[in-house]
């Protein structure tokens, strides 16, 4: 799966090519496929000048930021959900009549791993418009 920094959207598996905007990702790549640097003129391989438009690349702030919110809530929320699972059990067992609060954080701690596995893409999408702007 990959994210094109062009147009934010994710194509699944390991294609060459965005679905959706046409970029290449990382390279450019000629007619005949052959991988060339980004800042080639024409291919080395069969010399054509007909070459892919690569994504933009991201800095190397945005990089870290991306790879520390994907880690660090990550681990927080794992935490907090095995927390949780011993909450609710714990009160499911000794008063199975007052589980609306634990439902109720648990809901809650739905709809935060909810939003964190949406941090990402929404990150990207934040990056494109600062670019656009540009």
């Amino acid at each position: 799966m990959r994210i094109c920094y062009h147009c934010g959207r994710i194509t699944s598996g390991r294609p060459l090519f965005c679905n959706w905007c046409g970029r290449s990702y990382h390279v450019r790549l000629c007619p005949r496929l052959h991988p060339n640097p980004r800042g080639s003129d024409a291919c080395k391989v069969c010399g054509s000048r007909d070459l892919s438009l690569p994504h933009e690349r991201l800095p190397l702030w945005f990089k870290i930021l991306v790879l520390l919110s994907g880690i660090l809530p990550g681990i927080a929320l794992a935490a907090l959900s095995l927390i949780y699972i011993w909450y609710f059990l714990t009160r499911l067992f000794w008063s199975p009549s007052a589980l609306l609060v634990p439902m109720l954080y648990g809901l809650l701690l739905c709809l935060t791993w909810f939003v964190w596995m949406h941090i990402p893409f929404v990150l990207v999408r934040i990056l494109k418009r600062q670019r656009n702007r540009r």
